[in-house]
């Protein structure tokens, strides 16, 4: 076992709820409601919030433990992770315009939700 932790958010985890069109458009009006009213970041947020609280709640637990360490990253050691990870978003950002998308509005809009809701780095 580790004792020594870097307290740094790495968690991600996606969900998606896939209908197929045919089968949506054959829904019921009421049936579609319903599925439009719940498939919302509203909805995801009330999903997710309490996992992502149970889970950050780790953190004083493990910092309570003895001989474990928790410390935070510095702003050198996340810089040298950025900087090994441009290689990746360089990848993504071809993907996405083979797409037919813009990346960088569409990582200005990632970078804008991010800031808005406090997250990320």
């Amino acid at each position: 076992m580790t004792k020594y932790h870097v307290d740094v958010p790495l968690y991600v985890t996606t969900f998606a709820l896939v209908f197929n069109k045919t089968t949506y458009d054959q829904m019921s009006v009421a049936q579609k409601k319903v599925i439009d009213d719940h498939c919302t970041n509203e909805w995801a947020g009330r999903v997710a919030g309490p996992w992502a609280e149970f889970e950050h709640s780790g953190i004083a637990k493990i910092k309570a433990l003895p001989d474990h360490e928790v410390y935070p990253l510095t702003a050198e050691q996340l810089a040298l992770w950025k900087k090994a990870a441009e290689p990746l978003e360089g990848a993504w950002a071809a993907n996405v315009k083979k797409a037919g998308v813009d990346p960088d509005a569409t990582m200005q809009e990632l970078k804008a939700d991010l800031a808005k809701y406090k997250a990320g780095y």
